[in-house]
């Protein structure tokens, strides 16, 4: 009998298609909010540099995120969803929506699968 996280047997497939599969959701729901924040930041008459800084960076993490997952380094753009919807979170507070999104890193650290 193999285990399905040893990588080795026919489950390392299925397990794979359903990292994969939660690498998608988790970028795709972390690009929705940086859109959201885009947009919002965009409408406003001014934006200070701290605002303008954080939504770069999450534009960066969206980057890496993508990078990532065409490589399929799954965990890789996982951590880089969490880092793109901390620095929307930040960008979304200073512009006067503060509860906009939960910040994952703010409420456990960073992803889970961030050191692999």
């Amino acid at each position: 009998c193999t285990s399905e996280w040893n990588g080795v047997g026919p489950q390392t497939g299925m397990q794979t298609t359903l990292f994969r599969s939660h690498a998608r959701e988790a970028v795709a729901a972390a690009e929705q909010e940086l859109r959201y924040a885009l947009d919002e930041a965009v409408s406003l008459p001014a934006v200070d540099q701290s605002t303008v800084e954080q939504l770069r960076l999450a534009v960066a993490a969206h980057e890496a995120a993508l990078v990532s997952y065409d490589d399929w380094e799954y965990a890789t753009a996982i951590a880089a969803a969490w880092q793109m919807l901390h620095h929307v979170d930040r960008a979304l507070t200073a512009i006067g929506q503060p509860d906009r999104i939960h910040d994952p890193v703010e409420a456990f650290g960073s992803s889970p699968f961030a050191s692999e």
